[in-house]
């Protein structure tokens, strides 16, 4: 079954308050993926009820995290916890039909740094068809200008700081998505250019496609 994007991402921010109202896209339907991302200052947002934890990066005063589950009945929205305090910080919605979201992650891989160029840790799907996320979080908010200048070639920018935090300077956090559902697999790498120096960190996952045979959707399964 080909994975297909299932509406625009959507995206919020805190902006020294406790929570956000992150709208879920329109279009989902029950058994597509989900993924949240967010990059928050100090330790960083909660997991969201019900999803599932990829990564959740400290760098320097911010936390980045990459998450997901399989829709079911889908509120209009959710909302998103400050973990401590009052704090600045990011959340981006995307959703994806046509993947085997019991299977979980294929592969993944997270780095930091701190520069003007942020870095992927290669990733390799194990299968063709399916679907390369990556996200970046970075310290500075840029005043809720784009904090990226350019991707890996082999990806598709989404959101970049989209309704991200007003603010500037290490007390904002800041974040960007790409992805790509590939034809053929190959290794997903690279160099994403940044606005300005920041504290960062990248996070990225592949997920793999179900598999539909005479109109019933059969999902891979964890190999051990």
């Amino acid at each position: 079954m080909t994975i297909t994007s299932a509406g625009t991402p959507t995206s919020n921010n805190t902006d020294n308050v406790a929570s956000m109202v992150l709208n879920v896209p329109t279009g989902v339907s029950d058994d597509d993926l989900i993924l949240f991302m967010g990059s928050c200052d100090g330790t960083g947002y909660s997991l969201p009820t019900g999803f599932i934890q990829i990564f959740d990066t400290a760098h320097s005063s911010n936390a980045s995290m990459l998450a997901y589950r399989k829709a079911s009945s889908e509120p209009a929205s959710y909302t998103i916890n400050v973990k401590t305090g009052t704090e600045r910080g990011i959340g981006i919605f995307a959703i994806y039909s046509g993947v085997d979201v019991d299977a979980g992650p294929d592969v993944s891989s997270s780095n930091t740094g701190t520069s003007s160029t942020g870095s992927i840790t290669s990733i390799t799907p194990s299968e063709d068809n399916e679907l390369v996320v990556a996200f970046i979080g970075t310290e500075d908010g840029n005043a809720g200008n784009p904090i990226t200048t350019s991707w890996p070639s082999s990806l598709v920018s989404l959101v970049d700081n989209v309704n991200g935090p007003p603010g500037s300077g290490a007390g904002s956090a800041a974040g960007a998505f790409a992805a790509v559902i590939q034809t053929t697999a190959g290794a997903v790498s690279g160099s994403i250019a940044l606005s300005i120096t920041s504290t960062w960190a990248t996070l990225a996952a592949s997920f793999k496609e179900s598999a539909a045979i005479g109109g019933t959707i059969l999902t891979h399964r964890m190999r051990y």
